[in-house]
């Protein structure tokens, strides 16, 4: 089963965790999944090589005593970080710390009032 962390997640569903060093919703359900079956996660990472990819698997990413499902999906979030700056290359194209939702989690405060006229 493939979960990509990457994604947005509904904020109502989502724990609030860091991701390339900014707090961002992120989804709980891997952390979910791993906490119920005791299942380690491995880490799958894709590099673009001639004209195909070259895929790349990590050590397994365990559940550790104590470990809740925000501690867990801070490990997963934190490995993809990881790996994102040391290679410098993450294909996207939304922007997952939009204000609105940035405002909506308190990341972000709200932009002023309009002056009254």
């Amino acid at each position: 089963m493939d979960i990509l962390l990457d994604q947005k997640a509904d904020l109502e569903h989502s724990v609030i965790v860091t991701f390339l060093d900014l707090a961002t919703p992120t989804t709980p359900s891997l952390a979910k999944i791993a906490l119920a079956t005791g299942a380690a996660v491995v880490p799958l990472f894709s590099y673009p090589e001639g004209s195909g990819y070259r895929f790349r698997t990590d050590p397994p990413v365990p559940v550790e005593p104590g470990d809740t499902v925000t501690t867990l999906t801070q490990r997963f979030n934190d490995r993809v970080s990881r790996e994102i700056f040391a290679t410098h290359l993450w294909f996207w194209f939304h922007d997952r710390w939009t204000p609105r939702r940035r405002r909506a989690t308190g990341l972000e405060p709200s932009p002023p009032a309009a002056p009254a006229e």
